[in-house]
């Protein structure tokens, strides 16, 4: 998708008739795993006693996403439980 991206950007070539469809599939994708991935991570922030607006951390360029392992990794706190319903 990236290199048709790119050809199709610098008019290097018009992109085949396959690629609105592998384009619709990749949408399909993403909006069938965003719900599960989201609700995963704010289960293991809840897990380690952290709000899952810590989620957001993911957000601040370079070190977001190295700030969120940490925390996905750290061990699981009982006081975490105050999320439970």
């Amino acid at each position: 998708f990236a290199g048709a991206s790119i050809d199709s950007a610098t008019g290097a070539s018009a992109p085949g008739p396959l690629f609105g469809v592998g384009i619709a599939l990749l949408v399909i994708w993403w909006l069938a795993i965003i719900v599960p991935t989201l609700a995963l991570s704010w289960r293991r922030l809840h897990d380690t006693n952290r709000s899952g607006l810590f989620w957001f951390l993911g957000f601040i360029p370079v070190v977001g996403g190295i700030i969120l392992l940490v925390l996905f990794v750290l061990d699981s706190d009982p006081a975490g439980a105050r999320f439970d319903a």
